[in-house]
């Protein structure tokens, strides 16, 4: 069990064995008459305490990061998965940081765990506006297209993956790449310095915001 306070502080409080139920279930009333309460309890779908997930919290400018990992069963165990709710304090827009899948606006969210894999969720008080991408329409090979790449993400230190992909829809690896950005609203600029022997045609540009999964894209005419 956890629970965290302030900045990325946490104060992790267990029975001596982390399984004896009852010291658990001590634990836990001792902590409720002190009204020291998890900002994001789960539960079982019955409604009795989770007491096999683990649950980090960590804020990153407006985006609060909760991660959740249960302990560990052998996959022949028939109860390897479990079904959990997660309470959230009020209505948040929440992100799946693995799949880069938007789960709506909520404060209620129903969680299929593993035993091994753990559950990355991105919590914002507003929809993360997807970035955008600003350059030149038309460029020849030889020459150096640059392009603007805003942020729309709320997190303070953040990162947009650029997937650059040639006429014949191939992902070019040497113009793709991770760019890091800080805050909404910050401009990240893209230089793409096009070889003599690139192909000509349509090229396409494709951001993702990490924290989101939100896109943009923007096409490129190489000529001769």
């Amino acid at each position: 069990m956890s629970f965290a306070f302030g900045k990325g502080k946490a104060i992790y409080l267990a029975s001596a064995n982390g399984r004896d139920r009852r010291n658990t279930q001590r634990l836990s009333r001792i902590l409720d008459d002190a009204g020291v309460k998890p900002p994001f309890p789960a539960v079982r779908t019955d409604g009795r305490p989770s007491n096999d997930v683990e649950t980090r919290i960590f804020h990153n400018g407006g985006l609060t990061i909760v991660a959740l990992q249960r302990d560990y069963l052998p996959p022949s165990n028939p109860k390897n998965r479990e079904t959990v709710v997660l309470a959230l304090p009020r209505m948040f827009s929440v992100y799946d940081l693995r799949t880069g899948q938007p789960l709506g606006n909520t404060d209620r969210l129903e969680l299929d765990l593993d035993p091994v894999e753990p559950v990355l969720l991105g919590l914002s008080e507003h929809p993360i506006a997807p970035p955008s991408i600003a350059g030149p329409r038309r460029a020849h090979v030889g020459e150096i297209a640059e392009f603007q790449i805003r942020s729309k993400s709320l997190a303070e230190h953040g990162v947009i993956h650029l997937d650059v992909t040639d006429p014949e829809g191939g992902t070019i690896g040497h113009y793709s790449e991770n760019l890091l950005v800080d805050g909404d609203g910050t401009v990240t600029t893209k230089v793409l310095p096009l070889a003599l022997n690139d192909k000509t045609g349509v090229w396409k540009l494709r951001a993702t915001d990490l924290p989101s999964g939100g896109t943009a894209t923007a096409e490129l005419q190489v000529d001769p």
